[in-house]
């Protein structure tokens, strides 16, 4: 018997909820949300019918809180909810909770969730099922890791065994990395899952990661949607996937065995709705079963663009009742590929550190094949409490290689300023000769070591592009610096590049005279005074809103904007954050004193590793911030002695709040 849904909640937020949202309206359903104090202007909630406010910021206050959420549903007269991914998707307690109040939850029974929640218990299942399995033990103590140790052997991982995305997961290659990353593990598992239990086992250097998408319906049906190709990730979480996986398509007898495995685990457990089970595959072609998550992936669109599927329909419908649709039974084959790049708020420079700060320019990629799913507009603040992506672009192409080219063309499209992100991370991935040969697996990243950094010529031309819409007003977002040294001597701008030294600033000297501009740029200049001989001939042109500039043989088109200081730059495909130094100020002044250590980010201390008085060398760790559900580990910039430690485990700090101090010992 079905059972028509008029109302949906989603409680969820950013992109999910839009997305969702979407489907919803589609299928003539109201889709009605949830935001915190923090998401009050967030495009989600715009996105609705309705919304509800939940509580403040921190997810422990809002999201996850499921009375204001059954309460919200009440208030807004939903008939069911749909938890998007991340917060409560997995939670049992939840899933009960809203079925228990009358409620239609978008997901799979709670039985089913709990068959899969822990790892050790899901492994067990999956062995049962004839799905391989790499062997692993739970430890509650630290003795215990270590006997276990002695019996696998390193490397090993170490893993949360509640939830996933990577949280509370280390490698450990001896007996003092395991100590280290038990502890941390421990933390991370407590603060994202509440739960500190944990699991050892062997680890596979590099495996390639590749997921199985799952339909099942409450009329015994459950379909394999072919696979994801998952490999490249950092700290254990993706960053790029595709469907199909070039190792599958190239293998069916491979896929058929892994798919086929998946199907059964998931009638094993009597599946309903979308759900994933996630595989490592060793580089002898061996597969074993990694976890099952039971909800919705991040990476579900690649799916979608390549078998014409909308997941989150068949989701509601099989809430509805209704059996899954008849093109999921016939889709064994891709009509294509895509491929997909997670944009997080992120440096990838600085190890993966979760950024925050305002996005003050936006603006998505479009395009034939590209799809983006994201929530952001100019202006939207990106705060400490939730996961630190910002956004999923989406490439589709009847080949690897087009798809490939579109996103990578998409990615170029993409501006995104006032906030570090790993845009450049993803391109330099996407156009790199490993990623265009397939040479996949999960330590992609580390092995290939991509430059962050720009072609040093493009990054000239932007920087006179910036000085000269800086001189001239050029840009809307713009006005003119207002100051000439002299009539005979060029301006001098000191530009510091995002990430760079203010101690090396570049020094741009453009002039402006009968015949045209002159200009030149030099690195480590030290002041607006100094030599300013050797000036080339620089064109300059606007049109359209851009800056052409010119010299010698290269020409590109540049648009600028000025935020607070800084000149963001687009083009050639780069993006350019340069701050102007203040005026007659020596680079330098005002720096951090020697020694001191700051929070990166802001964050809870969650553990100090000193004391004062106590000894420390280079390198040495001081102390530990959980930030955007990762953890944070702070050093000692020097050898020395703690001076005074500023701040004490469990306090709320922001960014650059001093944690210690080191002095030099007399």
């Amino acid at each position: 018997m079905t059972q028509p849904i008029e109302r949906i909640l989603i409680a969820n937020r950013g992109e999910i909820a839009i997305r969702i949202a979407r489907t919803c309206r589609a299928m003539g359903i109201s889709p009605c949300g949830v935001f915190s104090e923090a998401d009050r202007e967030s495009p989600h909630v715009d996105a609705m019918d309705a919304s509800w406010l939940l509580g403040p910021a921190p997810a422990a206050e809002s999201y996850l809180r499921t009375d204001r959420i059954l309460e919200a549903a009440k208030e807004l007269g939903a008939q069911a909810i749909h938890p998007g991914f991340g917060f409560l998707a997995e939670n049992s307690a939840f899933a009960r909770a809203v079925e228990e109040a009358g409620l239609v939850f978008i997901g799979p029974a709670p039985e089913s969730i709990d068959a899969m929640g822990g790892k050790i218990g899901a492994k067990a299942l999956a062995k049962e099922a004839g799905v391989p399995v790499i062997e692993g033990l739970t430890v509650e103590t630290d003795e215990q890791a270590l006997r276990v140790a002695k019996d696998i052997g390193f490397p090993l991982l170490v893993k949360a065994s509640a939830g996933g995305g990577g949280k509370g997961m280390k490698v450990a290659e001896n007996q003092a990395e395991l100590e280290t990353a038990l502890e941390s593990a421990r933390r991370e598992a407590i603060a994202s899952f509440g739960d500190g239990a944990l699991l050892l086992e062997r680890y596979l250097r590099k495996p390639r990661h590749i997921e199985v998408q799952i339909l099942g319906d409450t009329h015994g049906n459950v379909v394999s949607l072919l696979e994801r190709e998952c490999s490249i990730q950092r700290r254990h979480q993706k960053v790029i996937e595709e469907a199909p996986s070039p190792l599958l398509q190239a293998n069916p007898q491979l896929r058929d065995e892994m798919t086929g495995a998946a199907v059964r685990l998931a009638k094993a457990i009597d599946y309903r709705g979308a759900g994933t089970v996630e595989m490592l595959v060793d580089e002898s072609g061996e597969f074993f079963f990694l976890e099952m998550n039971t909800r919705l992936q991040v990476e579900h669109g690649v799916t979608e663009m390549v078998l014409g599927i909308d997941l989150v329909r068949e989701q509601i419908r099989v809430a509805e009742g209704h059996a899954l649709s008849a093109s999921c039974f016939d889709r064994n084959e891709p009509t294509g590929w895509s491929i997909q790049g997670r944009l997080y708020a992120e440096d990838p420079s600085q190890n993966y550190l979760p950024q925050i700060g305002t996005l003050s320019t936006w603006r998505s990629p479009c395009g034939e094949g590209v799809r983006v799913d994201h929530g952001l507009t100019s202006g939207t603040e990106v705060s400490p409490y939730y996961d630190p992506m910002l956004a999923k672009i989406l490439a589709f192409g009847e080949s690897r290689e087009e798809s490939r080219r579109r996103l990578l063309r998409a990615l170029e499209q993409t501006v995104a300023f006032g906030v570090v992100t790993n845009l450049t991370l993803l391109k330099r991935c996407v156009e790199s000769r490993a990623f265009r040969d397939a040479e996949l697996h999960t330590g992609f990243l580390s092995e290939n070591e991509f430059s962050l950094q720009p072609a040093k010529e493009l990054l000239e031309l932007a920087s006179f592009a910036g000085g000269y819409a800086a001189l001239r007003g050029c840009s809307d977002a713009l006005a003119p610096l207002g100051f000439r040294i002299a009539e005979r001597r060029p301006t001098r701008l000191l530009l510091v590049p995002q990430g760079g030294d203010e101690e090396r600033p570049l020094a741009l000297d453009l002039q402006e005279g009968r015949s045209g501009w002159r200009g030149a740029l030099r690195e480590n200049a030290g002041s607006l005074l100094g030599d300013s001989t050797g000036l080339e001939e620089i064109r300059f042109s606007e049109r359209a809103g851009r800056i052409w500039v010119e010299r010698g043989a290269h020409r590109v088109a540049f648009e600028v904007h000025r935020y607070e200081g800084e000149l963001h730059i687009s083009g050639g495909g780069e993006l350019f954050s340069l701050r102007i130094l203040p005026r007659f100020v020596a680079p330098g002044e005002g720096k951090r004193e020697p020694g001191a250590c700051v929070a990166p980010t802001p964050g809870t201390v969650v553990k100090l590793f000193v004391k004062e008085g106590d000894r420390v060398a280079l390198g040495q760790k001081i102390a530990a911030l959980e930030a955007m559900k990762m953890e944070q580990i702070v050093e000692s910039s020097r050898d020395g002695v703690v001076a005074e430690l500023c701040v004490s485990e469990g306090e709320q700090v922001d960014a650059d709040t001093l944690l210690a101090r080191i002095v030099v010992e007399e």
